[in-house]
């Protein structure tokens, strides 16, 4: 499957498959996405077992150029994912 989830289909079949409202699923996921967030900034890692690891890492300044100027980048924060065992058993088959 090469598809994009798209967050209006994620709400569609989650209110179809629980049978709750739409509002109800945009509740919950967007409750959901506050408490990870509020994880990730405050222990810097959320774990979801089966599913994967999300972690704030610092990545290393970067250098580019900008009309011919060279500009540094300084370092920055970023979320990386590693996936679970469960979601590589899912990726494998």
């Amino acid at each position: 499957m090469n598809t994009t989830q798209l967050k209006s289909e994620l709400y569609n079949r989650l209110s179809s498959d629980f049978e709750i409202s739409k509002n109800d699923v945009d509740y919950f996921v967007e409750e959901f996405i506050d408490v990870m967030q509020g994880g990730l900034l405050e222990d810097g890692k959320v774990l979801l077992r089966k599913f994967g690891t999300l972690k704030v890492v610092t990545r290393a300044p970067r250098m580019y150029s900008v009309k011919g100027r060279e500009v540094e980048t300084g370092p920055r924060p970023t979320v990386v994912f590693k996936p679970g065992t469960g979601m590589m058993g899912v990726l494998r088959d």
